[in-house]
């Protein structure tokens, strides 16, 4: 399970943990495992074959061989299934399903963990059985199947409790609390990341603290408690920069710039996003680059600089597709048809709104719904089609007070359970 550990703490952070100086390079520190990997092929030895790629791809990783890595796992994934290896397989899958949450491809990770889950639900005793649960909850929250992500969580909860183990406890409660965000239901987040956090600073795990005071940006940032946000967000940016996280630098400049963009600051917002956007590029990292991309193009939008902001739309949306990332593709959709409805080009506009509303209400976050829902009814009162204009805003007034509900009543639900 360390390889789970690896990979968050190297590529999660977009490729920002840096080999030191002097250290020897990849190909010197493999060249042992290399060895041991040929004599294991030419003795048709498949276990040992399985377990020597799986320690490849962990090393390859560290040395930020992040494509070679990948590979690495792949292979051991079939030399360990083809040897019955059981624990080489869940630990090789791990390090394989990491790699594609990383480039994006939510969808096949969980399809990846499916084997791993498969493999505990016959009985094999995995000493961190509790991080394989965790791990299938986040790629469910990943693809916003959030009643999923509460089980999977719960039950590595459970199973944490059962082994004793505090630190699964914890990695299940800050999926939990995610879980709860996303839900809308930000006390009960905000209890399960404060658990965590004090776990943290007791072990003076500073990416662990840096983690979890990101995720206590984001819930005050809803709650709109401005200073707690900030300060949050300032003590992750802190940690990433004496760290040199690339990736974490970013983000936390961002949520800097999301507080002063809520409160309208929207000059300092712009500073902070471009500085983010600088570090999501340095990292390569697409899907985050795009994100920020739409984010600097709302504020000029806001601005009438409606020119500006299609290229920053149009640009994010590339990128999206260049990644085959859904839910970015239809964020970036409903930043051009909001461009769309500044210039009056409402054709253009309907289009794009009406794959947002097949998206959002199938497949998607149901919960980004009643925005698509109030900007046809803004385009239709531009229009001068109040009475369509009415019933898309009834149609808001109800996806909102639906999702409301329902995010309420599972988050209680399982906070009961728990």
């Amino acid at each position: 399970m360390r390889i789970y550990l690896t990979v968050l703490m190297i590529a999660w952070f977009g490729m920002e943990a840096r080999t030191q100086t002097g250290s020897p390079s990849f190909a010197e520190a493999a060249a042992g495992l290399m060895d041991t990997l040929e004599s294991a092929r030419q003795n048709a030895d498949r276990k040992l074959t399985g377990i020597t790629l799986w320690k490849l791809g962990k090393l390859a990783g560290k040395h930020q061989h992040y494509k070679e890595a990948q590979e690495f796992f792949v292979e051991a994934v079939v030399a360990a299934r083809e040897a019955g290896d059981q624990y080489t397989l869940v630990e090789a899958n791990i390090g394989k399903a990491s790699y594609m949450r990383i480039w994006g491809n939510n969808k096949d990770a969980l399809t990846t963990m499916r084997e791993c889950i498969e493999i505990l639900e016959t009985g094999f005793d995995h000493p961190e059985a509790d991080i394989v649960w965790a791990i299938q909850g986040g790629n469910y929250l990943a693809v916003g199947k959030l009643d999923s992500a509460l089980q999977f969580y719960q039950e590595s909860l459970k199973v944490a409790k059962e082994k004793n183990r505090y630190s699964g406890e914890i990695q299940a409660r800050r999926g939990l609390g995610n879980t709860f965000f996303e839900l809308g239901a930000y006390e009960q987040a905000l209890a399960e990341y404060r658990i965590a956090l004090k776990y943290y600073e007791q072990k003076h795990a500073e990416v662990g603290i840096m983690m979890v005071t990101k995720r206590l940006t984001h819930v005050y940032q809803q709650l709109e408690q401005w200073d707690l946000a900030r300060d949050y967000a300032l003590r992750s940016l802190k940690i990433a920069e004496e760290k040199k996280f690339v990736r974490s630098r970013g983000e936390s400049l961002r949520d800097l710039g999301v507080i002063h963009d809520r409160r309208g600051e929207l000059d300092r917002a712009l500073s902070y996003y471009e500085e983010a956007r600088s570090f999501f590029e340095q990292s390569e990292n697409a899907n985050l680059t795009s994100n920020i991309l739409l984010r600097i193009g709302q504020i000029h939008l806001h601005k009438q600089a409606i020119e500006k902001a299609k290229g920053l739309f149009d640009t994010a949306f590339t990128l999206a597709v260049s990644q085959n990332s859904t839910r970015d593709i239809y964020d970036a959709r409903l930043a051009r048809a909001k461009a769309f409805i500044a210039e009056r080009k409402f054709d253009h506009a309907k289009k794009e709104l009406a794959l947002c509303r097949d998206y959002f209400s199938g497949e998607g976050n149901p919960t980004v719904l009643p925005d698509v829902y109030l900007l046809f009814s803004k385009m239709y009162g531009e229009m001068g089609d109040y009475r369509t204009a009415l019933d898309y805003h009834q149609s808001y007034a109800q996806a909102k007070d639906s999702t409301f509900q329902a995010s309420t009543a599972q988050a209680v639900q399982v906070q009961h359970i728990i």
